[in-house]
C-alpha cells in the first residue's frame, strides 16, 4: 500500500486536553481536507472561532510597540533630507499643480534636468502634498503620518505571519514584533523622507497577501499584484522587486512539501503547474515593462555622484569588487546586529578593501561561504514521503518552505540597492533596508520556533524578551538622536568619528547654535568644539578647501582675522569646486570688507562677481545645448 502524501497544512496542532470524541471528530475532518487537498497540493487552511481570533492580542501588541518606540520622532523637527524633500520641494507646496509631482523627481526638479536624481516616487509626494493639505507644514503631521503607516505596515507583517505560519503564534509573533521595534526602521519612520520605504514596503505586503488568496483566479492575482507592485515602485523604486517575491511565494504555495524528492525539484515541479506558470511568466513580463518604461523617465541621463560619496565606484579592479561586495557584509551586519547606527555613511566612514590581507576579507568570504553553503543545502537536502500523522516532520518542512521565503524576500529588495549592478549615489542607506527586513523577520520567526523546541517555552519566552527590549530601547534612542539635526550628527560624529562630513556638518551646526547661545561660558564651549572639528579636518586633509572655508569662517566670526586670511587664503589654492570657491573668494572679500580695507576687498568682490556670473552662464549654456 502505497502513503498518501499531505499538504503541510492538513496537519493542526491539537489542545493538549481533547476528549475521544472530539479525536475521532476531528480526524474524520482532517482525512477529508486531506482527500480534497491532496490533488492540487495547495496548502489552503479553514480558519475556526478559536485560530480566527487568538492573534488578536498579538495585533494590540504589535501596534502599540510600532508606536511607543517612535514617540520620541513625533517631537522632532525636519532634520537632514527633510529640508530639500519636504521643506524646500516646490511639489509639497499648495500653490503649485498636483500633476507637476508627476513630471519631476523625489527632490521636485524636472525628471528631464540634467541636475536631476533621477528618483521618482511621485505616490510619496503627493502624500507629502496631502500631508501639507489636511495639518499644514507643521513637522508633528508629517511625523504622525510616518509612524501610523510604520503602525499599518507592521500589522500587516503580522497578517503575512500568520498566514505563512500556518496560525502558529509564537514565530508569527515575533516575525511581527521584530518587524515592529527594528532598530533599523528608525531612520525611515523619524526622517520624513523615509515615508517612501514605508509606502513601498505596505504595497509589497500587500502584493504578497493577495498571492496567498487561493480563492481568486489567476488573472485577477496577477492583475492585483501587478497593481500593487507598480504602485509600490512609485513609492520607491524597489518596490518593483514585489513581483519578484509574490512569485517565489507563489512557487513555494504550489509545491507539495510532502513528497518524496528535493526542495529544489518539488518547487520545479511546481512552477510547471498551469496556475503558477502562468502566474509568474505573467509576472515576469510585467516586470520587464515596467523596468523599461522606468528606464525612460530618465531621459537616457544618469544621475551624477561624487567620490565622497561611494568611494568604492571610482575605485578599480580588486579594490573597487572587495568593497562593493564588502558593502553588502555591512548591510547584512546591521539588519542581524543594528548596532552602531548612522544617518551618513559616506566619505571615510567604511575605509577602501584594498587588500586580500585585510581581515574584513576574510570576514567576507566567511560570510559568501556560509551563505552559498546553506542554500545549497535547503535547496539540494532530499527528503522521503512522509504521512499525515507525523506532525513534527511537517512542521519542519512548513518552516522550511518560510525559509526559502524569507531569503528571496531578504535579497531581491536588497539587489537595487547593492550597488553592484549600478551605482546608487551611497554607500549605506539604513532606510533602503526597510524591504529586505521583511524576509530578515521571516527567517527570525523560523530561528524562534527552532529554538522553542530546544529551550522550552519558558527558555524561548526569556530570550525573545530580552532581543525584543534591547530592540526597542536602541530604537527609542535613536529616534530621540532624530529629533533635530543637531542631536542627529551629535550622535554620528559620536558613532562614526572618521566620517568628515558628519564632523564638519556638526562644527556648523555648533557655530550657529553658539550665535543663539545667550550663555557666554556655553557659546565659548560650542565655539570651542567646532573649531577643533574644523582644525582636525584640516589636518585629515589638508587638500580639501571646505575644510579652509569653514574653519576660516569660524575664526572670522571669533574676530581672529589674520588666521582667518591666511586659512581662506591657503583654501583658495585647492582644487574644488567652483561653488567652494566661490564662497571662499567671497568670504575674504567680507573679511577685508570689516577691517575697513576697502583696497584689498575690492579685487575679491570683483573676483567673485566674474566666478558667480560664469557659473551662471555656464550652467544656462549647458541647459540649452542638451
Amino acid at each position: 500500500m502505497t502513503r498518501r502524501s499531505v499538504p503541510l497544512a492538513a496537519v493542526r496542532r491539537r489542545p493538549r486536553q481533547v476528549s475521544a470524541t472530539d479525536q475521532a471528530s476531528e480526524a474524520r475532518e482532517t482525512d477529508r481536507q486531506t482527500h480534497n487537498q491532496t490533488q492540487s497540493g495547495t496548502t489552503t487552511f479553514v480558519a475556526t472561532p478559536r485560530t480566527r481570533y487568538s492573534f488578536v492580542p498579538v495585533y494590540l501588541l504589535v501596534a502599540a510597540a510600532a508606536i511607543a518606540v517612535h514617540l520620541p520622532s513625533l517631537q522632532g523637527d525636519f532634520v537632514f533630507d527633510d529640508a530639500r524633500g519636504v521643506v524646500a520641494n516646490p511639489d509639497v507646496r499648495l500653490d503649485t499643480s498636483w500633476s507637476d509631482l508627476w513630471a519631476h523627481d523625489f527632490w521636485g526638479t524636472p525628471m528631464t534636468a540634467a541636475r536631476s536624481h533621477k528618483s521618482y516616487r511621485p505616490l510619496t509626494v503627493a502624500t507629502f502634498k496631502l500631508n501639507n493639505l489636511l495639518a499644514g507644514m507643521a513637522p508633528a503631521g508629517f511625523h504622525w503620518g510616518n509612524v501610523l503607516l510604520h503602525t499599518v505596515a507592521s500589522l500587516m507583517m503580522a497578517r503575512l505571519a500568520w498566514h505563512l505560519f500556518d496560525r502558529d503564534r509564537l514565530p508569527a509573533a515575533v516575525t511581527a514584533l521584530l518587524f515592529a521595534v527594528h532598530p533599523i526602521h528608525t531612520e525611515a519612520v523619524c526622517n520624513i523622507v523615509g515615508r517612501a520605504e514605508i509606502l513601498a514596503g505596505i504595497l509589497y505586503l500587500t502584493a504578497l497577501l493577495v498571492v496567498l488568496n487561493k480563492t481568486w483566479s489567476w488573472p485577477l492575482q496577477v492583475l492585483c499584484v501587478a497593481l500593487c507592485a507598480i504602485c509600490s515602485m512609485l513609492a520607491k523604486e524597489q518596490g518593483i522587486t514585489a513581483l519578484g517575491t509574490a512569485a517565489a511565494l507563489a512557487i513555494c504555495l504550489q509545491a507539495n512539501w510532502t513528497t518524496e524528492g528535493s526542495p529544489l525539484g518539488l518547487l520545479l515541479k511546481s512552477m510547471l503547474q498551469q496556475r503558477v506558470r502562468n502566474l509568474v511568466v505573467s509576472l515576469a513580463a510585467i516586470g520587464v515593462l515596467s523596468l523599461l518604461v522606468r528606464v525612460q523617465l530618465n531621459a537616457q541621463q544618469a544621475p551624477i555622484f561624487n567620490a565622497n560619496e561611494v568611494p568604492a565606484a571610482f575605485a578599480t579592479g580588486f579594490t573597487k569588487w572587495a568593497t562593493m561586495n564588502y558593502y553588502i557584509v555591512v548591510n547584512l551586519q546591521l539588519l542581524v546586529l543594528p548596532l552602531n547606527l548612522c544617518h551618513d555613511w559616506s566619505h571615510e566612514t567604511i575605509p577602501l578593501l584594498e587588500s586580500p590581507l585585510d581581515p574584513r576579507f576574510g570576514a567576507l568570504m566567511l560570510v559568501y561561504g556560509v551563505a552559498i553553503v546553506g542554500v545549497l543545502w535547503l535547496l539540494l537536502r532530499p527528503w522521503s514521503a512522509i504521512s499525515c500523522n507525523q506532525e513534527q516532520q511537517l512542521q519542519k518542512r512548513r518552516l522550511h518552505m518560510v525559509t526559502l521565503l524569507g531569503l528571496a524576500a531578504l535579497v531581491l529588495p536588497f539587489l537595487p540597492a547593492s550597488n553592484l549592478f549600478f551605482p546608487v549615489g551611497f554607500v549605506i542607506a539604513e532606510r533602503v533596508l526597510y524591504l529586505p527586513s521583511i524576509g530578515l523577520c521571516l527567517l527570525a520567526g523560523v530561528a524562534a520556533r527552532w529554538l522553542s523546541t530546544r529551550l522550552g517555552p519558558r527558555g524561548i519566552l526569556l530570550l525573545a524578551s530580552l532581543v525584543f527590549l534591547a530592540m526597542a530601547a536602541q530604537s527609542v534612542q535613536r529616534s530621540f538622536d532624530w529629533q533635530t539635526d543637531y542631536s542627529l550628527h551629535l550622535a554620528g560624529h559620536r558613532t562614526h568619528p572618521a566620517n568628515s562630513k558628519i564632523a564638519i556638518n556638526l562644527g556648523q551646526l555648533m557655530s550657529q547654535a553658539a550665535q543663539q547661545e545667550t550663555n557666554v561660558t556655553r557659546r565659548a564651549e560650542l565655539l570651542d568644539e567646532a573649531e577643533r572639528l574644523f582644525r582636525d579636518r584640516l589636518s585629515a586633509s589638508a587638500s580639501d578647501a571646505s575644510a579652509h572655508l569653514n574653519l576660516g569662517t569660524l575664526l572670522q566670526n571669533r574676530g581672529q582675522y589674520e588666521e582667518a586670511l591666511q586659512v581662506l587664503t591657503q583654501g583658495l589654492e585647492k582644487k574644488d569646486s567652483t561653488r567652494t570657491s566661490l564662497r571662499i573668494v567671497t568670504a575674504i572679500a567680507t573679511l577685508y570688507y570689516q577691517q575697513q580695507d576697502y583696497a584689498q576687498a575690492k579685487p575679491y568682490f570683483e573676483l567673485a562677481m566674474q566666478v558667480g556670473l560664469g557659473k551662471v552662464f555656464s550652467s544656462r549654456r549647458a541647459s540649452t545645448t542638451r
